[in-house]
């Protein structure tokens, strides 16, 4: 592994943004998509022009950046648009002085093979942004989990609670909710997830670590699944908070946390530097979920796969050992929808290393090149299905 810094040789076209989505496909590109432009009142230097999404790769061979449309499926929830994420937002002709915001309940279904775009309405609950889809291998095509964030109904801004989960069955393209239970964590949004699955497949342990709302957080929980039981595992009281981050889970079950910031750094639109610093804190954290600890120092990453160790504290709830054999197979009281069950019953897919986003919905597809409604703040998720191996990347 590379442990030296390189600068891509940016195109003059690549949009200067914040919190895009950017996804690597296990080869050797990197795709982003969306993200907020600065301030132009703070950064009138850089000259640019508000422009639609479009999806870019950076090729790690060469250094460059294009407009490429990456291959497999991909998923994006929610978000919000304005007028610095998307020069559509001004052709739809709202009153910016009511709504600055407009907030999203709508997931885009992209096909990367047909070159299309669905846009389907979630009908399950409010607007929202910040939350996390997180993919997990079950299923016949697997399932995406949905949870924490911000809500928003007429005008207000709540956070949804952890106990309040959703499942997206990508097979029958059906969502569902499923309350979970055990030591639910505080509300917070811009935090990041990545998934570990025991070796027998019979339980999948979900991490989220940190994100903010009031305060900013350090912690580390586990959501336990088929169980739906909520575990912290670290208290994070010797780790810096942060949030606006990525978690990316590696074969040797290490949790790489990139990125972010802390509760004290000022909002990266508008900086006060000291001595030209943007982040005082290290670029990345890695947490060993096998041990539980936090490592110091750099890991190389490599191909060698390693078995997950489901946790003690995990084991605890769930019945079982570190190797799998998990007793709680359903949540507490039970499936809120049967046909949870039976999804849930069958044959786990093949685990794949993941990263930390309804039919009858107004569909619409949008060919290459063609406008579409901005998804650009993206809060949570973007989610690569490489349909060969029936496994999905997030970041």
């Amino acid at each position: 592994m590379e442990t030296d810094w390189m600068k891509p040789n940016a195109s003059t076209l690549l949009p200067f943004v914040t919190r895009s989505a950017p996804w690597f496909d296990g080869k050797n590109k990197i795709y982003k998509y969306g993200g907020v432009y600065a301030d132009p009142e703070v950064w009138p230097s850089l000259g640019f022009t508000i422009g639609k999404n479009k999806f870019w790769s950076l090729d790690t061979t060469t250094g460059q950046w294009q407009e490429e449309y990456p291959k497999g499926l991909g998923f994006y929830a929610g978000g919000v648009v304005y007028n610095r994420t998307d020069a559509t937002f001004n052709e739809w002709g709202l009153n910016t002085t009511i709504t600055p915001y407009f907030f999203l309940k709508t997931m885009l279904i992209y096909d990367m093979h047909t070159n299309e775009v669905r846009n389907t309405t979630i009908g399950l609950m409010q607007p929202f942004y910040g939350g996390s889809l997180q993919y997990v291998p079950v299923g016949n095509k697997g399932m995406l989990l949905l949870m924490g964030g911000i809500e928003e109904d007429s005008g207000v801004l709540l956070p949804r609670s952890f106990d309040h989960i959703y499942v997206y069955d990508i097979d029958t393209e059906k969502w569902f909710h499923q309350t979970a239970g055990g030591t639910i964590p505080d509300n917070r949004a811009n935090f990041c997830t990545a998934v570990a699955s025991a070796p027998d497949g019979s339980s999948h342990s979900i991490y989220m670590h940190g994100g903010a709302f009031q305060l900013t957080y350090a912690d580390t929980y586990v959501l336990s699944v088929p169980a739906f039981q909520w575990v912290r595992i670290d208290d994070g009281a010797n780790q810096q908070p942060r949030t606006r981050h990525s978690c990316h889970m590696t074969k040797q079950k290490q949790m790489w946390v990139v990125g972010g910031k802390p509760q004290a750094q000022e909002d990266p639109h508008a900086p006060n530097w000291t001595n030209g610093e943007c982040f005082k804190n290290p670029l990345w954290n890695i947490f060993d979920v096998n041990t539980g600890e936090w490592q110091g120092n750099l890991v190389p990453i490599t191909d060698e796969a390693v078995d997950y160790k489901v946790p003690k504290a995990v084991t605890d709830v769930i019945g079982g050992n570190e190797a799998g054999g998990a007793t709680m197979r359903q949540p507490k009281d039970g499936w809120e929808e049967s046909i949870l069950d039976e999804l849930w019953k069958e044959a786990p897919l093949p685990n794949a290393t993941t990263t930390s986003a309804a039919p009858s919905a107004s569909a619409t597809a949008a060919k290459k090149g063609a406008a579409m409604k901005p998804i650009a703040e993206v809060s949570t998720l973007l989610a690569s299905l490489v349909l060969t191996a029936v496994g999905m990347m997030f970041l």
